[in-house]
Order: structure tokens, then C-alpha cells, then sequence
């Protein structure tokens, strides 16, 4: 009788720590998902940084003088 007590409370201890496993998955899953939103964030603002600074480089002549100064003043 002694023994399948023991057994069942090593059964709820072991259900115990799979569920934390899940629930630290699942945060881990969301943190994952934030994660990738701020990469892809910043990679889109990193893109857009090198294409201004071409801009500025290169497309003088396709731009008025105006959109210069506003996108390539540092």
C-alpha cells in the first residue's frame, strides 16, 4: 500500500515538472516570436539605413535638392 503511494506521488512530481516544461516552452516560444519581430525590425531599419546612405552617395542628381538635405544631413 506504502509503495503505491510513493508511486503516485512520484507520478504527480514528474506531471508537475512536465507541466512547468510546457509553460516555460510556451514563454520560451513567445520570447522567440518577440525576438524575431525586433530582428526583423531591425533589419528592416538597417536596410533602409545602408539604402539612404547609398542614396546620399550615389542619387544626388534623381532627387530635389530638398529631399538631399532632409534624408542625407548627418
Amino acid at each position: 500500500m506504502e509503495e503505491r503511494a510513493v508511486a503516485a506521488e512520484y507520478e504527480e512530481e514528474q506531471y508537475q515538472e512536465y507541466l512547468e516544461m510546457i509553460e516555460e516552452l510556451e514563454h520560451l516560444r513567445e520570447r522567440n516570436e518577440e525576438l524575431e519581430e525586433i530582428f526583423n525590425l531591425t533589419e528592416y531599419r538597417d536596410s533602409r539605413e545602408d539604402a539612404y546612405e547609398y542614396f546620399c552617395e550615389y542619387g544626388y542628381d534623381e532627387i530635389s535638392e530638398a529631399t538631399y538635405k532632409e534624408l542625407c544631413q548627418y
